[in-house]
């Protein structure tokens, strides 16, 4: 299975949105189809979060964040839906990779970008996705185990790609 997550710590999923939205632009560079979204790294207003298309290469519309007493701050699900659909319409023979920042709360419950993620894996695109080490008990399950978790080091990002084919993965460690 060409799955994997790169794993982090609470606190530290700026780091992995960086790293994400580095690769997806060095790969992008070298004509590497992809589709997915990545944390925009623009500034985008307090409270907002914007993606960046991968497919299109065009900003999403910055999503509201949505907190609750009750609940974690999470992306408005209506949002994070259509950005889900889009870059599922995007998906092709062609891409080589599929890129998406977090598999989060959402994907773990069957929503947001799973539907992209499984249609990728059916299709034996390679997927890599952000992933807050609170829910790897909840990727296993969806993986079957069978996904793999690399350390937020470009070098394990760029081996993997490598190892699962992505023509031009060394490009990280420039």
């Amino acid at each position: 299975m060409k799955l994997a997550a790169v794993s982090y710590e609470s606190g530290q999923g700026e780091h992995v949105d960086a790293l994400l939205s580095r690769l997806a632009v060095e790969l992008a560079s070298q004509g590497v189809r992809l589709a997915g979204c990545v944390r925009s790294m623009s500034l985008v207003p307090e409270g907002r979060v914007a993606f960046d298309d991968l497919a299109s290469g065009r900003r999403l519309h910055a999503l509201e964040l949505v907190t609750s007493s009750a609940v974690d701050s999470g992306l408005d699900s209506s949002a994070l839906e259509e950005a889900a659909g889009l870059a599922i319409a995007s998906l092709g023979d062609d891409t080589g990779l599929v890129i998406v920042n977090r598999f989060g709360r959402q994907e773990a419950d069957g929503h947001g970008f799973r539907p992209l993620i499984e249609l990728a894996v059916v299709m034996n695109v390679p997927v890599l996705v952000g992933l807050n080490m609170t829910l790897v008990p909840e990727w296993a399950q969806f993986t079957r185990a069978e996904g793999a978790l690399l350390a937020p080091r470009p070098g394990d990002i760029d081996a993997w790609c490598a190892g699962v084919g992505v023509n031009g993965a060394a490009g990280l460690r420039r």
